[in-house]
C-alpha cells in the first residue's frame, strides 16, 4: 500500500482531509479495513513504521529457522513472535490470493478456448 501524503496536502483541503480521511483526526468510522480484522479510524498513514521492514527481514530468516535472540524459539520474545505471527498469517493470505486469481485466470482463458 502506497500512500501520497504530499499530494493528499495538496489535492484536498484541511477540513475534508479531517472529515473524509480523517488525517490528523479520528474518524467515527473505520476509513480503511483489512478483511474486517484491522480497522483504521484515522488515515492509515499515521501509522505506518519504518520498523516493518526490520521485522520483515527477521521474519525471512525466522523462516529459514535463524531465531533473532539466541535460544530457542520459546526462548523468543512473545510479543515478537505475535509479531511474525501476524506477517506469516498476511502473507500467506497475499499468496492464497494470488492463487485465487490465477485459477480463476486460467479457468476463464480455458473455458474460452473451447
Amino acid at each position: 500500500m502506497a500512500f501520497h501524503c504530499d499530494f493528499c496536502k495538496k489535492k484536498y483541503a484541511k477540513s475534508y482531509r479531517d472529515n473524509r480521511k480523517a488525517c490528523s483526526v479520528e474518524s467515527k468510522k473505520p476509513v480503511f479495513e483489512y478483511k474486517d480484522r484491522i480497522k483504521y479510524y484515522r488515515c492509515p498513514a499515521n501509522f505506518v513504521d519504518m520498523s516493518i521492514v526490520h521485522y520483515m527481514t527477521v521474519n525471512k530468516h525466522f523462516r529459514n529457522g535463524i531465531m533473532p535472540f539466541s535460544g530457542t524459539l520459546m526462548e523468543q520474545p512473545n510479543k515478537l513472535i505475535e509479531i511474525l505471527e501476524l506477517i506469516e498469517s498476511l502473507l500467506n493470505e497475499i499468496e492464497s490470493e494470488k492463487s485465487r486469481k490465477e485459477d480463476k485466470k486460467w479457468q476463464t482463458t480455458k473455458s474460452k478456448s473451447r
